[in-house]
């Protein structure tokens, strides 16, 4: 089983504290199964991503992030993260897939790499391929 969470602030909730980088490290610690978190692993709170979640067995997705994630702070991540840690996500209604593709085909990855994120890693994760 996958486990995939809301992670980072949630624009719809005043209170959205509960899903902050720091607090899933324990998290991660107890689940077994493959656990995905959303938005780059915190949305708008990437700086605590990388100082709590980067390198630790998770995969993020990179849904609602095209136009929030500092193109910059995005490379980092998946570069410190791995790129076989990382999968494409949407987020409809929120974002198209289109418009999330484009923070995908700025990153400075290679094309396999690029492959990866954008079908290659969820395939391995739902199906078992390699």
């Amino acid at each position: 089983m996958i486990t995939v969470f809301h992670a980072g602030m949630d624009n719809g909730f005043a209170d959205s504290g509960r899903a902050f980088a720091e607090r899933f490290v324990e998290t991660l610690k107890v689940l077994k199964s493959p656990v995905v978190l959303a938005h780059m692993g915190g949305y708008m709170e990437w700086l605590q991503v990388e100082k709590y979640l980067v390198g630790k067995d998770v995969y993020f997705d990179t849904s609602f992030c095209f136009s929030r994630i500092p193109l910059l702070i995005a490379n980092r991540i998946v570069k410190a993260h791995g790129c076989d840690k990382i999968l494409f996500g949407s987020d409809i209604p929120w974002s198209t897939p289109l418009l999330e593709r484009r923070l995908i085909d700025a990153l400075e990855i290679s094309d396999d790499e690029r492959e990866m994120i954008l079908f290659r890693n969820a395939e391995r994760l739902l199906f078992g391929r390699l």
